[in-house]
C-alpha cells in the first residue's frame, strides 16, 4: 500500500514539474517585428540636447531641438528581412546660442533661410532599407540621391556655406548615419525567447557628428495587456581612426564617452515601438585642427546632455 502511495506522489510531483516548466515556457516571447506587406508605420523622434563647451577658459552653451517624423511602408516580408520603403514627412532644427536663435523647418518652404529650404527637399524623397525582423538594419539604398536632390536648394548661396549644411544634411541622409540612427530607435529585440527579468545585448555603430561604437544591454521588465516593458543601458565611445568633419574650413575630431538609460515599451503584436525615453549623457573633448590658421590643434571639452523621446505610430 506504502509503495503504490509513493508512486503516486511521484507521478503526482513529476507532473506538477511538467507543469511549471510548460508554464514557464509559455512566459516566454520571441519579440521581433512583425509586418505585413503593405502595411505602414511612422516613428516620432524629438531630441532636446544642451551642449557646454569651455573655448580658451570662456564657457559657451548650445542648445538644440531636433524633431523628425520617419515613414515607413513594407514592400516585402520575406524570412529574414523586411523591405521597407522610406521618407521623412517632417524635420525640424532648432539652435540657440549666445549669438541668437536659429529656426530650420521643412514646412516652411518659401522661409528665406537656406536650412529650411534644403530640410523641404528632403521631405517625400524616398529610400529603401532593409532591416531583420529584429531590428538590424543590414542595407540602406538610394539615400545618397536623397542628398544630391536636396543640394539643388543650395544654388546660389556661398561656397563655405553650401559645405557646412552638406555635413549637416549628411546626418539624415549618408547610409551610415541612417544605419546607426534607425538601429538606436529600432534594434531591442532578443533575437530569441525572453522572459520577465531576462537580458541581452547587442551593438550600434554611429556615423554622423560623432562616429561611435554603442554597446547595449536590454532587459525585459514586464508585460501587460499584449504591451512588453523593456529597460536599456547603453555606453558609448568614439572611434579612435576617423575622418574629420571640417566644419568652416576647420577639420574636427571628437574623444568622447557616454552612457545612456533607456525606458522602452512594444506592441508585442508588431513589434512596433510604442514610447520610448532615452536620456543620455556624453564628456569628452572636440579637437579642432587650426593648422592652417598658425594656431596648431586645440582641444575643447565638452558635455553633451540629451533627452530622446521616441514615439512610434501604426
Amino acid at each position: 500500500m506504502m509503495k503504490k502511495y509513493l508512486i503516486k506522489i511521484r507521478f503526482v510531483f513529476a507532473v506538477a514539474i511538467v507543469i511549471i516548466l510548460v508554464s514557464a515556457k509559455a512566459d516566454k516571447i520571441s519579440l521581433s517585428y512583425n509586418l505585413a506587406k503593405g502595411s505602414s508605420c511612422k516613428v516620432k523622434v524629438v531630441a532636446v540636447q544642451t551642449m557646454g563647451m569651455d573655448m580658451m577658459g570662456q564657457k559657451q552653451s548650445v542648445n538644440n531641438q531636433i524633431e523628425s517624423i520617419m515613414a515607413f511602408k513594407v514592400l516585402s516580408a520575406e524570412a529574414g528581412t523586411l523591405t521597407l520603403d522610406t521618407w521623412y514627412e517632417q524635420l525640424k532644427m532648432t539652435i540657440e546660442t549666445a549669438m541668437g536663435k536659429m529656426v530650420m523647418n521643412s514646412d516652411t518652404v518659401q522661409d528665406v533661410n537656406p536650412g529650411s529650404k534644403i530640410l523641404n527637399q528632403l521631405m517625400n524623397n524616398h529610400f529603401t532599407i532593409k532591416m531583420t525582423p529584429y531590428g538590424e538594419i543590414t542595407d540602406v539604398i538610394g539615400s545618397e540621391k536623397v542628398m544630391e536632390d536636396a543640394i539643388i536648394a543650395l544654388k546660389g548661396m556661398e561656397e563655405s556655406q553650401i559645405s557646412m549644411m552638406k555635413e549637416s544634411v549628411k546626418q539624415f541622409t549618408s547610409k551610415d548615419a541612417l544605419k546607426g540612427s534607425l538601429e538606436m530607435s529600432l534594434r531591442c529585440f532578443a533575437g530569441k525567447p525572453v522572459g520577465i527579468g531576462d537580458s541581452w545585448t547587442n551593438q550600434t555603430e554611429l556615423a554622423s557628428v560623432i562616429s561611435a561604437v554603442v554597446n547595449n544591454t536590454w532587459k525585459l521588465t514586464d508585460r501587460k495587456g499584449g504591451v512588453s516593458f523593456l529597460e536599456g543601458k547603453s555606453s558609448m565611445k568614439s572611434k579612435e581612426k576617423t575622418s574629420p568633419q571640417v566644419i568652416n574650413g576647420i577639420p574636427v575630431t571628437y574623444n568622447i564617452t557616454g552612457e545612456s538609460q533607456i525606458s522602452s515599451k512594444v506592441n508585442e503584436k508588431t513589434g512596433w515601438v510604442i514610447e520610448s525615453t532615452t536620456n543620455q549623457d556624453i564628456t569628452g573633448e572636440m579637437v579642432a585642427d587650426l593648422t592652417s590658421q598658425g594656431g596648431g590643434v586645440q582641444k575643447i571639452p565638452i558635455k553633451i546632455n540629451s533627452k530622446i523621446t521616441t514615439t512610434g505610430i501604426e
